[in-house]
């Protein structure tokens, strides 16, 4: 099947988002430092749930300690994400041979903001909202989702079931991504597609908040973002066909 694949640095200012390089090293590291010196009072602040000295929650605990408050901390960046995603991805969605009676899977779908946008702009499809985190379920079934717990390596689907799959910043959390993505594939009907967006390793920027998250005690998959050439390797080792021109870096304006 055919997969549109795009990677993003989440709202990272562009001034910021520059391909790295050897003669960098002095500077991120130099960056780093201030960025951890700024922001780590932060972490202290919930040292019940983020010690930098102790033990990391995993990624699930994460997530469901968040779920609560989710759509308010994090509007800007979720709404941001929803759009870009639904900009991006719509065309190659209407053009299924499904037409008016799509199913479509939301894997890593968190309290289902993408689901929510995508139901409005077409009423009839099915939307399917997989999480491996209940809290983050509980959130999109308030929204009138249908959800189901799942881990992307172990999808509860038949074999060509859905008509397109689309993760948005879930990827990098995933155990096994080759895994998950021949899980995706295996549910793919023929001719649909998958599409992912997720931070890019490309960027500067992304590795320095990567790095900061994974010295302030967040999940050890914060820190192991993707390359683009990284990804795009696991989708082919996964069995998904790369369109032409449909694998490429982007930045998600957080004004948009």
């Amino acid at each position: 099947p055919p997969l549109h694949l795009r990677m993003n640095d989440d709202e990272i200012p562009t001034s910021l988002c520059r391909p790295w390089a050897s003669r960098s090293v002095a500077a991120f590291g130099l960056a780093l430092l201030v960025v951890y010196a700024l922001t780590m009072p932060l972490a202290l602040l919930d040292r019940d749930h983020h010690d930098p000295w102790g033990k990391r929650p995993t990624v699930v605990e994460e997530y469901d300690h968040a779920a609560a408050t989710y759509d308010v901390r994090w509007a800007a960046y979720a709404n941001a994400t929803a759009s870009f995603a639904l900009a991006s991805v719509e065309p190659a969605l209407t053009a299924l041979p499904c037409e008016d009676d799509c199913t479509i899977l939301d894997l890593g779908c968190g309290t289902g903001n993408f689901a929510v946008a995508l139901r409005a702009r077409h009423p009839g499809w099915r939307l399917i909202c997989a999480d491996s985190c209940k809290l983050m379920l509980r959130e999109a079934r308030r929204k009138g989702l249908t959800t189901t717990f799942a881990y992307a390596e172990h999808l509860p689907l038949d074999n060509s079931s859905v008509d397109a799959v689309v993760s948005l910043s879930s990827l990098h959390f995933w155990r096994d991504r080759e895994a998950g993505l021949r899980e995706a594939r295996r549910v793919l009907r023929p001719g649909g597609v998958v599409f992912a967006a997720d931070w890019a390793a490309d960027f500067v920027a992304c590795r320095l908040l990567a790095a900061y998250l994974h010295l302030a005690g967040f999940p050890s998959e914060d820190a192991d973002v993707l390359t683009l050439s990284r990804a795009e390797g696991l989708m082919r080792a996964a069995g998904l066909e790369l369109m032409p021109g449909a694998s490429r870096l982007e930045l998600l304006d957080g004004d948009h």
